[in-house]
């Protein structure tokens, strides 16, 4: 029997998903539908069920204790994709350690294509991440909030959310993922934490006339004083720099 447990994207979500599916259908033929646009399989069992926090915390603790710390990071960025098969190849690979004398060393046995893909994942959203951590710009609004705006193809927000945390841990801040309509927040001198925005409601949050120019104007005057235009490499530029990060980036806009 297939059994199918449909999911939202976040994160919490699959991982909810994972705790009944390992507590019901360990030894199954299980599958994740993710999103809206998920297709219907034939005779198939779907589960409905609860996202709940301590589930959360419980098969993290298990993965945790029997495949190790650094096999549930890998799982927590694999997770953060935006690829439809992520939890599926995940749970596959929490099926076969089971069956490796190692379990800790699971993530080393690359000749599995599930454990191939995860490793993928994992490699693909550390990168993305650590790209906008040096990418973000933050503008000042003229209640005194700073606003970032970024466009990642990965939920990528927590994983640079300790980073500017304790880089500006006495400002008000605001980081916004236009691709999940999710906001990063950080009241000073308080913990950041996650909201769900509507466009609507960001825009009336940010209008073009609450943004202050001076801190932008300095940006562009000193990428414009450090920049050599005989030697400027349009190809070296684009490899370092994709094109698809530039959008938020004050710098590039005139």
């Amino acid at each position: 029997m297939v059994h199918v447990y449909t999911c939202t994207i976040t994160y919490t979500n699959i991982l909810s998903a994972f705790y009944e599916a390992w507590k019901n259908h360990r030894d199954g033929d299980v599958y994740f539908e993710i999103g809206e646009a998920s297709n219907i399989r034939l005779f198939s069992t779907y589960h409905e069920f609860t996202e709940s926090y301590l589930k959360v915390q419980a098969i993290e603790s298990m993965i945790r204790k029997n495949l190790g710390e650094p096999t549930l990071y890998a799982f927590s960025l694999a997770l953060l994709s935006n690829d439809p098969q992520r939890a599926d190849s995940v749970f596959r690979v929490m099926q076969v350690a089971r069956n490796v004398p190692n379990q800790h060393l699971i993530m080393e046995h690359l000749g599995n294509k599930d454990v191939q893909h995860v490793f993928e994942l994992k490699r693909q959203v550390g990168r993305e991440a650590h790209l906008l951590q040096g990418f973000i710009r933050f503008r000042e609004l003229d209640h005194g909030v700073l606003f970032a705006e970024i466009r990642p193809k990965s939920q990528v927000l927590t994983c640079f959310a300790d980073f500017f945390q304790n880089r500006y841990p006495l400002e008000n801040w605001i980081i916004f993922d236009h691709t999940h309509n999710v906001a990063l927040v950080h009241p000073k001198s308080s913990s950041y934490f996650l909201i769900t925005f509507a466009e609507n409601e960001l825009d009336t949050l940010i209008r073009p006339d609450q943004t202050l120019d001076q801190y932008e104007d300095l940006w562009r005057i000193f990428f414009q004083s450090v920049s050599i235009k005989e030697r400027e490499n349009k190809d070296l530029q684009r490899n370092l720099l994709p094109l698809r990060f530039r959008e938020h980036m004050i710098e590039f806009h005139s």
